[in-house]
């Protein structure tokens, strides 16, 4: 008996008790509550948020203890927008220059050497500065709003291009569960670029379907806002042949470094290299904390804690590079599967986020689009990903309680732990953590499911563990 034999029998048993458990009428019963409870926890999520919104604006301040403190990212943002504005664009790296400016943007109220750096690539500088222009404030409202309207329209846009029929009750909750989802709330709370890098991996979602160069185009550029997110896309559709679109898009990017070097000075591209090398070690410094993100470096932070930053840095590097290896040899070696191209660049998005270094719990909105694609597909049954979104909500919002139950939110000692809770904190943020990325990998799998040749060559992830080592040993 094989291995597949195996496994099909257990399932098939599984699925015999299951059913001689539970009776039709009471799993219609658990399906209906189940629903109500997950609405009605969204409704009290998005009044939380619409609360936080309307008293948190973007570019205000907290008060801890007897010094202010900004809420948000967006103060960098305006402030290293500003800076390029204004001619002083060679030093929104610098951290001091950075810090002087926020200290003048929020009404001279931060304390002596508070700096939250900029860490955005340069040619973000060109998105920021007509910002810059209006108040703070207005300049955030504009910001949020632009954001969510972008983020809508390119998943209307995903739906558009991926037809298949959806009943209006599951589309209103699906559209209550992202706008009343953790990462959204971290979104517009913090003002991050997460809204606009995910409508451009809903334009590359679309370029799938649609041919016109100008979706991938574009969907690349807002993709590089992130840019440690690019290499599996890239490869993705670079094994597709699309040599003419990739070439236009170095072009263009090209075009916009030029562009932030003639604003901000031709070493401006080496400045912010130098920061984000110098930042990879920093922990408890600057606002930079590894416990409050996700994946390899938030469970590696939270197990060995902060005084084995080099070891800790050195791993989870390690094992981006291999999730990287990994995803790439998926997608190449169902490069020439032409009716599982969505599955492919799913794979290929999951394995970016599951790599990346800086994993924050607003990133995983990236998410959203991939989702959503699964769940207009044809191999994979809708009841499967709705699930697997409703717990991907449900594990979010408990790190995001974890995070602030246990975890001060004190400027001065950022991502410190609380003496008191300092073991449980650790020990829940590390199983919140396993659960987020265990739900990752039923993401990857459910992705290998829709690619109809993957059994004959690497197998359902999870399923054949031997075949796929075998198989990945023997391309090394």
């Amino acid at each position: 008996m094989t291995t597949a034999d195996i496994t099909q029998y257990i399932s098939a048993r599984g699925r015999l008790l299951s059913r001689a458990a539970i009776s039709p009428a009471a799993r219609r019963w658990l399906r209906g509550g189940a629903v109500a409870a997950f609405v009605l926890g969204c409704l009290i999520a998005l009044a939380v948020t619409a609360g936080l919104v309307a008293k948190q604006p973007l570019g205000s301040l907290h008060k801890v203890g007897e010094a202010w403190y900004p809420r948000d990212d967006f103060v960098a943002y305006y402030s290293a927008g500003r800076m390029a504005r204004e001619g002083r664009g060679a030093f929104v790296y610098d951290l001091q220059s950075i810090g002087a400016e926020e200290f003048q943007a929020t009404g001279q109220l931060l304390p002596e050497g508070f700096t939250m750096p900029f860490f955005n690539p340069p040619h973000a500088l060109l998105l920021l500065a007509p910002l810059s222009l209006l108040p703070i404030r207005t300049a955030g409202v504009i910001w949020t709003a632009g954001g969510v309207l972008l983020f809508a329209i390119g998943l209307g846009l995903l739906l558009a291009t991926y037809r298949r029929r959806i009943s209006p009750w599951p589309a209103a909750v699906g559209i209550l569960g992202i706008f009343a989802s953790a990462p959204f709330l971290l979104v517009v709370t913090l003002g991050q670029f997460s809204l606009l890098v995910g409508l451009g991996i809903c334009l590359l979602f679309v370029s799938l379907r649609r041919p016109h160069p100008a979706y991938p185009i574009l969907g690349l550029l807002l993709l590089s806002l992130k840019p440690w997110l690019l290499p599996l896309p890239l490869l993705f559709l670079l094994l597709r042949g699309r040599w003419r679109m990739l070439a236009v898009f170095a072009g263009v990017l090209e075009l916009l470094i030029f562009a932030t070097m003639a604003l901000a000075g031709p070493h401006i591209p080496l400045d912010w290299l130098r920061l984000t090398s110098q930042a990879s070690l920093w922990e408890n410094q600057y606002t930079v904390s590894s416990f409050h993100q996700v994946s390899w470096v938030g469970l590696l932070g939270a197990l060995l804690g902060p005084e084995h930053i080099a070891l800790r840095r050195l791993v989870v590097s390690g094992l981006g590079l291999l999730t990287t290896l990994v995803a790439g040899l998926l997608i190449y070696n169902h490069r020439r599967d032409e009716g599982s191209q969505t599955a492919l660049f799913s794979l290929a998005m999951v394995g970016a986020l599951g790599a990346s270094a800086n994993l924050n719990p607003w990133d995983l909105l990236l998410l959203v689009p991939v989702l959503l694609a699964l769940y207009q597909s044809r191999e994979i049954r809708r009841e499967t990903v709705a699930r697997l979104a409703a717990a991907g909500w449900v594990v979010a919002w408990l790190f995001l309680a974890v995070l602030e139950t246990a975890f001060q939110t004190d400027y001065p000692s950022m991502g410190l732990v609380r003496q008191a809770h300092a073991n449980a904190a650790v020990v829940a943020l590390s199983h919140v953590n396993l659960g987020a990325m265990y739900l990752l990998v039923l993401l990857v799998w459910l992705a290998s499911k829709s690619i109809k040749p993957a059994r004959q060559n690497l197998g359902p992830i999870g399923v054949y563990p031997k075949e796929i080592f075998d198989s990945v040993w023997a391309r090394l």
